[in-house]
């Protein structure tokens, strides 16, 4: 996630697809919370839920997100 586009947003200021919850976010050999005043860092590892009827379509949606311009 080096050059993504959510490096250094807060939770909260982006828009994510309303069928997912972001559960926790791995940073290093932490495990964080997620909440809305969390900013992902370069590396983390969002630990993403969502039914598993529609996880490849997360899996799509979520890769779009993190890798637009």
């Amino acid at each position: 996630m080096v050059d993504s586009p959510l490096v250094e947003k807060a939770i909260r200021d982006i828009q994510w697809p309303q069928e997912i919850i972001i559960a926790t976010i791995r940073r290093g050999a932490k495990e964080i919370i997620a909440r809305g005043d969390t900013v992902i860092r370069s590396g983390d590892i969002l630990i993403v839920v969502c039914d598993e009827g529609i996880v490849g379509k997360m899996t799509e949606e979520m890769t779009h997100l993190v890798t637009a311009p």
